[in-house]
């Protein structure tokens, strides 16, 4: 499904180079549910945006279906994030004048597909049947992020990317909607990829990776996390 390649991606502040991806290289398969954790600064939001699309490496390979969206124009990496990839922000990162149903419509407007009652029937299975019409601002935290959830999902991507998802919410909050996410993501076999400083939620996954030192190093519940 996704395969990393030796990636490596760096910055310059002040004149100075910092390593950020070192020769990074993982397999991801379909249907594969996978946390990467590590510390702030590590990288890995840089990770997920070079593995969804929205940036590339200095160098290296990210493999999506066995097509290298290193080498994708702009316009083909459009189509891809549209069709194939779904993401989900930890800022929510909703439109402030759309409606939640109108947040969920606009992937499906983008590839000419508009289709609201497909839309209103997936924020029923996410609970804001009641919230349709409603702009960010009068829905809570927990409600905007199963909205993000269900924009992510509306077109079927065959890849979740999921960067913090739970981070802006409490607790209880978190893991309400983590486990609407995961039911979702079972419900219709996908993969899901969360960055995730939560050792709980990483456990839920069925596969963990550290980034450390620009690296992904393999580790389980069994290992001191």
């Amino acid at each position: 499904m996704i395969k990393v390649e030796n990636v490596s991606k760096s910055f310059t502040l002040n004149n100075n180079k910092i390593d950020i991806l070192n020769n990074l290289s993982v397999n991801i398969k379909e249907g594969e549910k996978v946390a990467i954790i590590g510390p702030s600064g590590s990288g890995k939001s840089t990770l997920l945006s070079i593995m969804s699309g929205m940036d590339k490496p200095d160098r290296g390979k990210v493999l999506l279906d066995n097509n290298d969206i290193v080498l994708m124009s702009e316009q083909q990496l459009c189509k891809i994030r549209n069709k194939d990839i779904g993401i989900i922000f930890q800022a929510f990162e909703l439109i402030p004048s759309f409606t939640a149903l109108e947040n969920v419509m606009l992937p499906l407007d983008i590839a000419d597909k508009s289709d609201e009652k497909k839309a209103t029937e997936l924020l029923n299975r996410l609970g804001l049947g009641a919230r349709l019409d409603h702009l960010p601002r009068a829905l809570s935290g927990g409600e905007q992020q199963r909205v993000a959830i269900g924009r992510a999902l509306i077109n079927q991507p065959k890849v979740i990317f999921a960067d913090e998802p739970t981070g802006n919410l409490d607790r209880q909050t978190g893991n309400k909607v983590l486990e609407i996410l995961l039911e979702q993501i079972k419900q219709e076999n996908k993969t899901l990829i969360i960055i995730t400083h939560d050792i709980n939620l990483a456990n839920k996954m069925d596969r963990i990776f550290a980034l450390n030192d620009g690296k992904l190093t393999e580790v389980n519940e069994q290992n001191n996390l």
